[in-house]
């Protein structure tokens, strides 16, 4: 089970609303010196997501919670987001190259024509990517995102817990 920290902003009816994702991070993740979590966080620059989960453990709002989902539906995700526009471009320089060949015999207008191909072939895949994509309760829906447990203490920050 892969897991990642999240609060809870609200509880209604049993269902939790959690945000996912960046946190402010504690001075010292953001300096370097704690676990980096800052700094990477600040290099991807992703939003926060917000679910809506049943809450098992009764944490209320301003706790704290681990979220996790199973491997093999991530991995799944994995496949689907990097796989097919990595083949898409593969497949698209290949039939470049083929068509280019049958056109001329310059090695510049081959190359050029098999990198161009590629590359929209690539696009085209990471936006087929990006219009199948999960979303976060989506994966709710199934049941394969789901609250694990309460975290203790002040979670912003794995550096300050040693």
């Amino acid at each position: 089970m892969l897991e990642q920290q999240g609060k809870i902003l609200e509880q209604v009816d049993g269902l939790a609303t959690i945000r996912l994702g960046p946190v402010a991070g504690c001075p010292a993740c953001a300096a370097g010196k704690g676990c980096g979590a800052g700094i990477l966080g600040r290099l991807l620059a992703r939003d926060a997501v917000l679910v809506q989960l049943e809450n098992p453990t009764r944490a209320m709002p301003g706790d704290v919670v681990i979220v996790g989902i199973p491997e093999r539906m991530f991995l799944s995700l994995v496949l689907r987001l990097y796989l097919k526009p990595l083949l898409m471009g593969l497949a698209g320089a290949v039939f470049g190259n083929y068509f280019a060949t049958r056109m001329t015999n310059q090695a510049g207008i081959i190359d050029g024509f098999s990198l161009l191909l590629g590359f929209v072939a690539a696009g085209l895949g990471v936006a087929w990517s990006r219009s199948s994509a999960v979303e976060p309760n989506e994966l709710v829906s199934r049941g394969q995102l789901q609250v694990l447990t309460r975290v203790q203490g002040d979670p912003e920050c794995s550096a300050q817990k040693t």
